[in-house]
């Protein structure tokens, strides 16, 4: 592994309460980052104290966050650039993750154990698409690794195909067993079957939470990483960021890139290009609320980079 440099931040903001709000609060956000992960620095946000998962998504113009604001299945939305205005938009779905393809918005979710896939032409009116069936279901046998399933991470490469890498484990009471299993398929009329091409393994251990971008020399994973300590964080059972590479071929994580702090869960990463070329980064902060931090690197010089 290349020589790795960490930079320790205390970031301060006010996050988790309305900008227009009497009773202020500034928290202290505790952060180290090494490598590619260095490029980025925070953006000022205001999301709920108790957002955890988050998609950000480019659309018709902005760039969305998509996110349950109270971590029980609520679905809302909110430009980032203004987060006070949160609209609501479904019930009952864990997990949420929204991507954007074709100016088509989808977005995955758990519902009773199981992987369902809704789309929206507008991003406020959502469908249940597939004839209502589960996407992805999970194995009822407890030693499968399909027995308990989480979050998923999903893009379409340019010839079509669905890719899509979902946090799962055997029975298990403290995630001991997790790591990131891998599928792909294909769309026909709003019909997607995940179930048939799912690995029987996990293809990156140890790792949850998946961000994914499928581009035309393979997959950039952006993902959380547990029970697997690194010299600088990562000890307890805490999550923390890194990153993974897919060429078609050979699935490759490089540490290279952190995000972490002792003792705190860094997790639930999702990332979108800007207009100009920028990334912004979401990530959830000790699973109570969520950040945004920007690099001037687009997603293809990450990749590259990486894949090095």
């Amino acid at each position: 592994m290349k020589k790795i440099l960490i930079l320790s931040l205390i970031l301060t903001g006010c996050f988790g309460c309305s900008s227009e709000s009497p009773n202020v609060v500034k928290k202290v956000v505790l952060l180290k980052q090494s490598g590619l992960a260095k490029s980025f620095s925070l953006i000022d946000s205001s999301y709920n104290d108790t957002t955890v998962e988050n998609s950000v998504v480019n659309f018709k113009g902005d760039i969305i966050s998509f996110f349950d604001p109270h971590v029980n299945g609520d679905f809302y939305s909110a430009s980032i650039y203004n987060l006070n205005e949160q609209k609501p938009l479904m019930k009952g779905i864990r997990f949420p993750y929204t991507l954007n393809h074709n100016n088509i918005l989808y977005n995955f979710g758990l519902v009773n154990g199981d992987i369902y896939l809704w789309k929206s032409l507008n991003g406020l009116s959502w469908s249940l698409i597939n004839n209502g069936l589960p996407v992805l279901k999970r194995n009822l046998d407890p030693t499968s690794i399909y027995y308990q399933i989480w979050n998923v991470g999903v893009d379409i490469d340019k010839n079509g195909v669905w890719h899509l890498l979902v946090e799962s484990d055997k029975y298990s009471a403290n995630q001991d067993g997790v790591g990131l299993a891998y599928s792909y398929a294909t769309m026909n009329n709003d019909v997607i079957d995940f179930n048939t091409n799912i690995t029987n393994h996990h293809v990156i251990k140890n790792a949850g939470n998946p961000y994914i971008k499928a581009l035309d020399q393979g997959l950039l994973i952006i993902h959380g990483q547990i029970n697997d300590p690194n010299e600088f964080f990562g000890g307890n059972n805490y999550w923390y960021i890194t990153a993974s590479t897919f060429d078609f071929t050979t699935w490759k994580t490089n540490k290279d890139f952190l995000m972490g702090y002792e003792n705190i869960h860094i997790c639930d990463p999702h990332l979108v290009e800007t207009s100009d070329n920028k990334t912004i980064i979401s990530f959830s902060y000790n699973q109570i609320t969520t950040y945004l931090m920007e690099s001037e690197l687009s997603l293809q010089e990450l990749y590259l980079i990486l894949k090095e």
